[in-house]
């Protein structure tokens, strides 16, 4: 059966070889919710405690499979252009904020002013 559950605490257990040879490795994983399931695993677990984990539950084997982190590679080009137009318009309002201070922009320390200036900008705009 299905379920997700909140990490409470991880312990590794012994490592074996299968009969391919491959290094399999035990875990008994405590959930929130009470389950303390052992997981098999090739690799090292990748989750630590806290984190929200799905995972199908065989009691009578009280033995988990922990389903891949979802992980949200998706990207809205819209949103991409969008932070380029935030970034751009806080550039050019830094910029002429302090057009009237006759900065010479040659110097390092003038530019890291006007980038840190569209800095604030551009936090201001995304968190308020």
């Amino acid at each position: 059966m299905e379920y997700t559950s909140n990490i409470k605490s991880i312990f590794k257990k012994e490592s074996f070889n299968t009969k391919d040879g491959a290094l399999m490795h035990k875990y008994v994983v405590e959930f929130v919710n009470g389950h303390n399931p052992n997981v098999f695993t090739t690799k090292d677990l990748d989750y630590n405690v806290g984190d929200e984990v799905t995972y199908n539950l065989d009691q009578a084997k009280n033995k988990a499979k922990l389903m891949p982190k979802n992980i949200n590679t998706y990207s809205n080009p819209k949103d991409d252009i969008q932070k380029y137009i935030i970034r751009q318009s806080c550039l050019d309002r830094a910029t002429e904020l302090l057009k009237d201070r006759n900065y010479n922009w040659e110097v390092e320390t003038n530019r890291k002013k006007l980038t840190d200036l569209a800095e604030y900008l551009k936090n201001y705009v995304y968190n308020g």
